[in-house]
């Protein structure tokens, strides 16, 4: 009886583990499609969380680049994507097309959370941490990871490992890093340096 018992226990242990422990293998060897819209601030801030998902999951994260908001989400909404990188002001310019309502606020954490509520609620994509980036026209804005649910089920670690990299993005840093996209080897060594730096890889 104790050794049955034992045995379950462990087998008990074993799933909590592998469900909620460490980030390290929950999704080794697995590829997510990662979707950006093409502008040198995105392909930086898709770099980072590109080598971050790799170094700390061992997961293959390969970046889809769109021309708008709403061709990303047409691919998003027929499974062609697990999770994309937009901001508030890229998506409020589009939100009619993709089939979302949203008022915009002159302050860009208000938009922020209409967008997220929204989003989740009409299309089933949530909205990771923010953090602050520079919108179309210049316009200050909030940048975040979006993810699908359906996502959140495959991958249920993912999350925890993106929203490590809000707290340390700025305007400043995100536009030293957007400098260097002209070659795909600088970017990642830029990427790299980035996250050692801060002690995220």
């Amino acid at each position: 009886m104790k050794k049955s018992l034992c045995v379950l226990v462990f087998a008990f242990a074993a799933f909590l583990l592998a469900a909620f422990g460490g980030t390290g293998q929950a999704c080794v060897g697995r590829i997510l499609r990662l979707g950006v819209v093409d502008n040198p601030n995105s392909r930086a801030i898709a770099e980072l969380y590109v080598v971050l998902i790799a170094e700390r999951t061992g997961t293959t994260a390969k970046p889809i680049y769109f021309k708008s908001d709403q061709l990303m989400y047409q691919a998003a909404a027929k499974d062609q994507l697990d999770f994309m990188i937009d901001d508030t002001d890229q998506a409020m310019a589009e939100a009619g097309a993709i089939g979302v309502r949203v008022s915009r606020s002159s302050a860009p954490e208000k938009t922020y959370l209409a967008m997220k509520e929204a989003f989740e609620k009409r299309l089933g994509l949530i909205w990771l941490q923010a953090f602050p980036v520079r919108g179309l026209g210049g316009r200050s804005a909030l940048a975040a990871p979006v993810i699908r649910q359906k996502t959140l089920q495959n991958f249920p670690a993912l999350p925890r490992v993106l929203n490590m990299l809000p707290r340390f993005m700025n305007m400043g840093s995100l536009e030293k890093l957007a400098a260097q996209t002209s070659s795909e080897a600088r970017m990642k060594r830029a990427a790299e340096n980035f996250l050692k730096e801060r002690r995220l890889i």
